[in-house]
């Protein structure tokens, strides 16, 4: 047996690629004739230690994918996210990432093996996958090898313990609106969220967001969310935050729902407009500018101007237009590619340290400047826009590249 066979993967590559160096230097060198000479020991190969990147070669990215369940929807998902990670990898000539791609199926069990295949191929990280339970299959697998994982979820509640969620969460924008609401000088903070799973994580997010920003979560209230349920809650919601004396008021809701709820405030006796209304999904469409009591709110959006330049990249690349998640998996690549440029440039091989992920001043993506959080999250550069009559208009700007102030 070769004493390469008996070493670790990543040490044998390593130590492989040095003896194969050395051993063409012999064959390429002319006869020299010498006196009597010591001989030199070749000098031992770095080897990379657990959480360690190698500071030459390939970087080992493994990308999991919903492909592979046999489910057309959720295999043109996968390859889009794929198409998108390695359109990061063209638009960043040098890279050094080798990306691997691992079929998920969308199923726990096929994500757990994908994940044990990564940790057998020395994977660096890992990127994906794409549903919750997936994650939560693939986390603990990753994290015993300490193999961090970006994933493609908006499920806040799978980040943690090496795992980061990739995907936009009510977390994003409420921590915006509520910091932005608190340095405007409101900060008698009201909730009114669905009873249900979406809901409950609004008020999550609300509650860290108020914590975090300084403002006060004063009165929270929430509804069924159904076409009886509603009109039979508002007086009682709209009552809840009357009394409590807030100042700035969050929605939940989307569409139909969001609408029908937000009817029923002025109805009830709110000033909807010296009461600040902001909504935690977008406040977009001809019938939400025509709710009276959602003219003024407030709401988040992503930087448009980068979103349009990578659907024109990736529609030039590919010959069509990328699916709505696929940003997530170039910002994953991104976020590798430039963890691992600057881990070489200055020679500190532990790039994707949860130091080194949670820098302050984030990435730059597909859809602007984004950053990871100590909790898992993730936060984005997101603009405030206010509903008016007369379409969409800018309150406040995203923080501009590489800065999250006003954050």
């Amino acid at each position: 047996m070769s004493v390469l066979s008996q070493l670790p993967a990543r040490l044998a590559r390593t130590a492989g690629a040095t003896l194969l160096g050395l051993a063409a230097l012999t064959a390429c060198a002319p006869t020299v004739a010498t006196g009597p000479t010591t001989p030199v020991e070749p000098a031992e190969p770095v080897i990379p230690q657990p959480g360690e990147i190698a500071m030459t070669g390939p970087v080992r990215v493994a990308l999991l994918v919903p492909t592979g369940s046999g489910d057309a929807d959720r295999n043109a998902l996968g390859n889009a996210l794929e198409r998108a990670a390695r359109l990061a990898l063209t638009d960043r000539p040098g890279s050094s990432i080798e990306l691997t791609v691992l079929s998920t199926g969308g199923d726990p069990t096929m994500a757990a093996t994908a994940a044990t295949q990564a940790v057998a191929m020395d994977a660096d990280l890992i990127v994906g996958p794409l549903f919750s339970g997936s994650v939560s299959a693939v986390g603990p697998i990753a994290q015993q090898a300490g193999i961090p994982v970006l994933s493609f979820s908006n499920n806040a509640a799978v980040g943690g313990d090496n795992v980061y969620v990739l995907g936009r969460t009510f977390g994003t924008s409420a921590r915006r609106l509520v910091s932005f609401a608190a340095a405007q000088g409101l900060r008698n903070t009201g909730l009114i969220h669905t009873q249900d799973a979406e809901g409950r994580a609004a008020l999550a997010a609300v509650q860290t967001a108020a914590t975090e920003s300084g403002a006060q979560l004063v009165a929270v209230a929430s509804y069924p969310r159904s076409r009886e349920g509603i009109p039979a809650a508002a007086e009682f919601f709209t009552n809840q935050m009357l009394r409590a004396g807030v100042d700035n008021l969050l929605l939940s809701d989307r569409g139909t729902g969001l609408i029908y709820a937000a009817s029923f405030l002025p109805f009830h006796g709110m000033n909807v407009t010296t009461t600040q209304i902001m909504g935690l999904q977008e406040l977009t469409g001809g019938a939400i500018s025509a709710e009276r009591a959602l003219e003024g709110a407030w709401y988040t959006v992503i930087d448009e101007s980068a979103v349009a330049a990578f659907n024109n990249r990736y529609a030039s690349q590919y010959g069509s237009a990328p699916h709505s998640l696929a940003s997530l998996a170039y910002d994953g690549i991104a976020a590798a590619d430039t963890l691992v440029a600057d881990a070489r440039a200055s020679q500190n091989p532990r790039a994707f340290d949860a130091s080194n992920l949670t820098r302050s001043a984030g990435f730059t993506g597909a859809e602007g400047t984004f950053r990871f959080r100590p909790d898992g999250g993730t936060d984005r550069a997101l603009a405030i826009m206010e509903v008016t009559r007369d379409g969409p208009q800018l309150v406040d700007p995203a923080p501009g590249a590489r800065t999250f102030a006003g954050l």
